[in-house]
């Protein structure tokens, strides 16, 4: 069973997607008589309104540094530095007053990124054992104030913070075993946004938090205290949130009518399970017999924009939680694609697709490009030549089948929607470095792509020995109609070069 969310949005507006996600539109300037726009300011968003509740991501680099005590039963101190990528999500409401003083209030939490090494704030070595302390998530609940201009402001913040904290204890007989922690403190910090669209606002802000001392009682007897901060600088996404029926104000588009940017999202939870059933064999890479019920649950944003003429960039961040059955062994095709991107209690964060594209068209003919998550809406001539280089994955360009591309709403099983043959250059979650070319005329299209292929396998890691090793792609598509139907002919070669076991 499937259950998909998805919504996007433009700067020409909101669009429904798999389940309708409707997010209201903004609305003008609250002040009776808003003041007429300055020259340097753009008209969309010179009168734009701050007040009233809106909903954000973020994403950036988070640090600290943790000071800790092992009690086995005598001290040892210890201090560690982190520091990783993080993302999550905020929420507030602002008030404006006539001064332009701005009074808010906003929530937010922050999940660690996917890597093994992100979580770890800290670590210790006893007698017999080891312990790492890990972070879960990290929010606050803060007020803010300060100054509102017609297209930008600056505040200040504080309030509570909270971190959800796991002791995780690696015992002598080979077992772990997990102490969860939530851990009060303060936090404090500043920041800067600016109107970016009659609804959009991005920011730039810095956030101090201290959660205080945490002692923990091991299983094996001993003590470990620890006491850490976290300090973030962080860029952020807001959308004002209107009542239905608020007039919506005029979009912001580029010269030939198509938009500069556009947020597209998507939510996806995929819910498996199965009875009790009789297993003559089981072992450590077998589906359990017992009855069972998994899920896996991703959020991702798709954020695109025009740079220049052809020019264009993608960046896809995501949050990813849940677990494949079996910890997702025992089936050699997996019935859920998206498994191998979890593994996780709660969400990390993974930046997945971060890419540039130009498109250099030869002149004729036009045809429009449909908006989507990884497509701006938009005209180019047929022939056209695409280049596209970057962080993303092969199945992007290659293998653009309707049916089995991508589990979030196609097929699930690993064997229909993965071929693992010239995709086989990508990391754990299925992405890779790499770039890709496509000669686009009205009968055929040519595409070309060398791609990194990781250091070894289901590893985030990639071998950079370029062109010695990795994925090397050449697809050729024909066009042609049978019985007034359109259809599409692929015939795809691929090399692939990697330091690996002969077979």
């Amino acid at each position: 069973m499937t259950r998909v969310l998805s919504f996007q949005a433009g700067m020409n507006g909101i669009i429904a997607g798999a389940l309708l996600w409707a997010l209201p539109s903004g609305s003008a300037l609250a002040a009776d008589k808003p003041p007429a726009p300055r020259r340097d300011i753009p008209a969309a968003v010179a009168g734009f309104d701050w007040s009233g509740v809106y909903i954000g991501a973020h994403m950036g680099y988070g640090g600290g540094r943790a000071t800790t005590t092992l009690f086995d039963p005598a001290a040892t101190p210890g201090a560690h530095d982190f520091g990783s990528i993080n993302g999550g999500v905020q929420a507030g409401y602002n008030v404006v007053l006539p001064s332009r003083l701005l009074l808010g209030v906003e929530a937010d939490i922050t999940f660690p990124g996917y890597l093994d090494a992100n979580p770890v704030r800290s670590f210790a070595h006893g007698a017999g054992f080891d312990v790492t302390e890990k972070m879960d998530y990290a929010g606050s609940l803060r007020a803010r104030i300060g100054y509102a201009a017609p297209a930008w402001m600056i505040y200040a913040t504080g309030g509570v913070a909270f971190e959800g904290t796991r002791f995780v204890t690696a015992l002598p007989s080979g077992f772990n075993s997990n102490s969860l922690r939530l851990r009060a403190g303060w936090a404090a910090g500043a920041g800067i946004e600016y109107a970016i669209a009659p609804e959009w606002s991005a920011r730039l802000e810095y956030l101090y938090r201290d959660f205080g001392t945490a002692d923990v009682a091991l299983p094996t007897g001993a003590r470990y205290a620890t006491r850490h901060d976290f300090q973030t600088l962080r860029i952020g996404l807001n959308r004002r949130i209107d009542w239905p029926g608020t007039p919506r104000p005029a979009s912001v588009a580029g010269d030939d009518g198509a938009s500069i940017w556009e947020v597209h999202g998507q939510i996806t939870y995929l819910p498996q399970g199965y009875p009790r059933f009789a297993a003559p064999y089981s072992g450590p890479n077998s589906l359990t017999p017992a009855p069972q019920a998994q899920a896996t649950w991703s959020s991702s944003l798709y954020l695109n924009a025009r740079l220049w003429d052809g020019g264009e960039i993608y960046f896809n961040p995501e949050l990813l939680q849940g677990f494949g059955l079996s910890d997702t062994y025992g089936v050699a095709g997996f019935p859920n694609g998206e498994a191998q991107k979890s593994n996780f209690s709660y969400p990390r964060f993974n930046p997945s697709r971060f890419y540039l594209r130009q498109t250099f068209g030869f002149g004729g003919e036009q045809e429009t490009l449909e908006s989507g998550p990884s497509q701006l809406g938009q005209k180019v001539d047929v022939s056209r030549l695409t280049v596209q280089a970057g962080k993303f994955a092969i199945l992007d360009v290659f293998d653009g089948n309707a049916y089995a591309k991508d589990t979030r709403k196609d097929f699930m099983n690993w064997s229909i929607w993965a071929p693992g043959a010239f995709d086989y250059a990508a990391d754990r979650l299925g992405l890779t470095y790499g770039v890709s070319a496509e000669l686009n005329q009205k009968a055929w299209a040519l595409r070309a792509g060398y791609f990194l292929a990781g250091a070894e396998s289901n590893a985030n890691n990639f071998d950079m020995k370029l062109f010695q090793r990795g994925g090397y792609v050449v697809e050729l598509e024909t066009r042609y109609s049978l019985f007034a139907q359109p259809g599409k002919l692929r015939t795809i070669a691929w090399l692939n070069s990697a330091y690996s076991g002969s077979y």
